[in-house]
């Protein structure tokens, strides 16, 4: 298949059309509208007395479905 790709379109062609069809895909609100998301999560935790160090791991923890702690409290 990739010999007939190259038979029919150079791969400078190829490369420009790959990056086209990425930027088309992401809009470019997409990354403001996270960190607005990010942001509402972050005063939503506060208002209930939890901190998040690190800013980043909210998407992370967007996916957990449950946590598990030990009888010392340390997150596994």
């Amino acid at each position: 298949m990739i010999k007939h790709l190259s038979s029919v379109a150079e791969p400078r062609d190829i490369f420009t059309k790959f990056l086209d069809l990425t930027v088309i895909t992401v809009p470019p609100a997409l990354p403001i509208s996270m960190a607005f998301g990010v942001i509402n999560a972050i005063n939503k935790l506060k208002q209930i007395k939890l901190f998040c160090i690190d800013s980043n791991k909210i998407i992370t923890g967007g996916a957990v479905s449950f946590s598990c702690f030990d009888k010392t409290g340390t997150l596994t």
